[in-house]
């Protein structure tokens, strides 16, 4: 399906906004936070974590990915969203969570893993749009 380049952003910010709600989602349920009194103050450290991790990592992404959109012609296939690299990038990142979930690490371990990296898309999502 061929759309017009300037839905683009709106769809890669929303992709990555949804992947960072289930991220969290499925983080918190691993997690379980409301077992611990302690969990509140590693929230709160782990949400200054995903500020910078998004702030110095993600947002650097984003804008790559904003000016490869720039590039394409006006009409182009819906998947265009974002470059290969960025589609490598998240495959890498797909097989990482697999790996992790199929490895011995306790899930209250990996779920603020997940945590943290769902904050960071969370974060970093809305940016595609407030840039298009």
């Amino acid at each position: 399906m061929r759309v017009h380049k300037r839905y683009l952003p709106f769809v890669a910010g929303g992709l990555w906004l949804l992947v960072g709600l289930f991220l969290d989602l499925r983080g918190i349920l691993w997690w379980r936070p409301w077992k611990d009194p302690l969990s509140g103050v590693l929230a709160l450290g782990l949400f200054g974590l995903s500020f910078l991790f998004a702030t110095r990592v993600l947002f650097r992404v984003a804008r790559r990915n904003l000016v490869y959109l720039s590039t394409l012609p006006e009409r182009v296939s819906f998947l265009a969203f974002q470059p290969p690299r960025s589609w490598f990038l998240m495959g890498c990142m797909i097989l990482l969570g697999i790996l992790l979930r199929h490895s011995p690490l306790p899930r209250e371990f990996l779920g603020a893993l997940y945590f943290l990296m769902g904050t960071a898309l969370i974060l970093t999502g809305p940016r595609f749009w407030l840039t298009a």
